[in-house]
C-alpha cells in the first residue's frame, strides 16, 4: 500500500513539472518610475459607478469632502479688472472698528438696517470667539461665514482674533470682501480671512445667481438648472456650489467656534452639507437665517423638510436648538403660554427642541401677516454649550428694541448738534450719516 502511495506522489510531481515547462515566460519589461507612480494613483482613486462615469461627475456626496481625487476649493483672488470704485465705510461694533466697502454709497442705509436686524448675531459671534479662546488659549478660533455678503461678520470675527473662512457666491461681493480685508484693515485681519467665491449646496454642481443688482446683492439667491451641459460654466456666469465640509482642510483639527449660514432660502440644502462636521461634534455654535417657508419653494423644500432639519440638529447631533430675537420672534411669543413667554423674554431665546415647538414655529411663520415690511424669518441658533454664559448676547440689544427705535423716529431718535442721528439701546449707541451719501456710517455697540 505504501508503495502505491509513493508512486502516486511521484506521478503528480511529474505532471506539475510538465505543465510548468509548457507555460510561456513573461517577457514584459519592468514598469518605469512614471508608470509605477500612475499605477499607485489609479489604485488609490475612488471607484466610479457606470452612471458617474457617464455623467463625468465623480462625487456628489457631501460627506466625502476629503476623498482622493477631489480638488480643494480655490481661494478667491481680487479680480485684476476690479477698479476699486468703492465707497469706504466703517462700523464700530463692540469696540472693534470694522472697515469695509460698498459698491453704491446710496445703499449705506441697507447696512444700517442689517445692523439693526442682526446685532444678536454679532453678539453671539463675539461670545463664541471669546469662549473658544478661553477653552484653548494657544489656538486661534476658527469661524466659517457662509453667505458673507459684504463680509461684516468675517471682518468682525477676524478683528476679534479668529481665523475666518468666508464663502460668498456673488463674485462682485467676493471682490468687496477681499478688497476690504486686504486694503482697509491691518495685517492681522488680512492674514486671517480667506475668501471663497462659491455657493453652498449638498452636492457639487454649477448654479446661476439672480437678484445680484437688487439692494447691493443683499437678497440674491441661487438658481439651480441643468448641470449636464458642456462648456465653460464660469464664463457663462455660473458659480460652483460645494458642500460646507469641502472647505475644511483634511489637516484642520480645530473646532469651529461658530458656523454662520445666510443663504436666502437654500439653508435646508446648505446646513445638512455640514452633517459630517456635526457628527464629529466639531461645530460648537451654528447661526442660521431660517425661512420663511415660502422661500424654500425655489429650493424645492417643504415645511416638513424644515422641521426635520431642526429635529436632526437636536436628536442626531446633540445641539440645543433655539430661536433668537428676529423677525418672527414677537409672533412666536404670542403662541407660548405665559410662563414660557416670560422665560423666553428673560433668557432672550426660545427653545425649539421639541416637536411641538418646531411645528409651532413653522406654523407661526406660515401664518405671519402678509402686510409685514420684512419677511417673517427666524434666526436659529444651535449650540453644544447651552449652559455657558453668553455675556454679549445677554446684554439686551436685540432686534425688537432697536427696530422699534428705528421705526418710531419722532419718539426714539434725537439729532445731535452736528446733525448726526443717534439712538440708544441698553448701552448701545448707533450713529448714521447726516445726509451726505459718502459720509461714513458709525455704529458703536458698547
Amino acid at each position: 500500500m505504501l508503495h502505491n502511495i509513493f508512486l502516486c506522489i511521484v506521478a503528480s510531481v511529474c505532471v506539475y513539472l510538465i505543465l510548468l515547462s509548457a507555460t510561456p515566460l513573461d517577457t514584459t519589461p519592468p514598469l518605469t518610475a512614471e508608470e509605477l507612480s500612475m499605477t499607485s494613483i489609479m489604485a488609490s482613486a475612488p471607484s466610479q459607478s457606470k452612471a458617474e462615469a457617464k455623467s463625468g461627475s465623480s462625487v456628489d456626496n457631501p460627506s466625502s469632502s476629503s476623498s482622493a481625487g477631489i480638488d480643494p476649493p480655490k481661494q478667491h483672488i481680487l479680480s485684476q479688472s476690479n477698479n476699486n470704485n468703492y465707497s469706504e465705510q466703517a462700523i464700530y461694533m463692540f469696540g472693534e472698528r470694522l472697515n469695509f466697502v460698498i459698491r453704491d454709497p446710496s445703499h449705506a442705509g441697507l447696512i444700517r438696517a442689517h445692523i439693526f436686524r442682526e446685532t444678536n448675531g454679532y453678539a453671539l459671534m463675539k461670545d463664541a470667539v471669546q469662549m473658544a479662546k478661553k477653552r484653548k488659549p494657544d489656538e486661534r478660533p476658527l469661524i466659517v461665514d457662509i453667505g458673507s455678503n459684504h463680509g461684516l461678520f468675517s471682518i468682525f470675527a477676524a478683528r476679534l482674533g479668529a481665523d475666518v473662512i468666508a464663502i460668498e457666491p456673488q463674485k462682485e461681493l467676493a471682490d468687496v470682501i477681499a478688497y476690504a480685508a486686504q486694503a482697509l484693515n491691518d495685517d492681522g485681519v488680512k492674514e486671517r480671512i480667506k475668501v471663497y467665491n462659491y455657493a453652498i449646496l449638498g452636492k457639487r454642481e454649477f448654479v446661476g445667481m439672480e437678484g445680484q443688482e437688487e439692494g447691493e446683492g443683499a437678497v440674491a439667491n441661487v438658481v439651480r438648472g441643468d448641470d449636464s451641459g458642456n462648456g465653460d460654466k464660469a464664463a457663462a456666469g455660473m458659480v460652483e456650489a460645494r458642500p460646507i465640509s469641502d472647505f475644511i482642510p483634511p489637516d484642520e483639527t480645530r473646532d469651529i467656534a461658530c458656523l454662520k449660514i445666510d443663504v436666502e432660502g437654500f439653508e435646508l440644502h446648505a446646513v445638512p452639507s455640514a452633517n459630517k462636521l456635526f457628527e464629529s461634534r466639531r461645530v460648537q455654535n451654528v447661526l442660521i437665517e431660517y425661512g420663511p417657508p415660502k422661500r424654500w419653494n425655489t429650493a424645492g423644500n417643504t415645511v416638513a423638510d424644515g422641521i426635520q432639519m431642526l429635529a436632526d440638529a437636536h436628536d442626531k447631533y446633540g445641539f440645543s436648538v433655539r430661536l433668537i430675537d428676529s423677525e418672527v420672534w414677537g409672533e412666536y411669543l404670542k403662541i407660548l403660554d405665559d410662563g414660557l413667554r416670560a422665560t423666553a423674554k428673560v433668557n432672550r431665546v426660545a427653545s425649539i427642541d421639541s416637536t411641538k415647538e418646531r411645528e409651532g414655529l413653522l406654523r407661526t411663520m406660515e401664518e405671519c401677516p402678509e402686510d409685514r415690511a420684512l419677511p417673517c424669518e427666524g434666526y436659529i441658533w444651535y449650540t453644544l454649550k447651552p449652559n455657558e454664559s453668553f455675556t454679549s448676547f445677554m446684554a439686551d440689544c436685540g432686534l425688537s428694541k432697536q427696530y422699534a427705535h428705528a421705526t418710531k423716529l419722532g419718539k426714539r431718535l434725537r439729532r445731535t448738534s452736528d446733525g448726526i442721528v443717534s439712538m440708544g439701546c441698553a448701552g448701545a449707541e448707533m450713529e448714521g450719516p447726516s445726509g451726505n451719501k459718502d459720509s461714513t456710517i458709525k455704529i458703536t455697540v458698547k
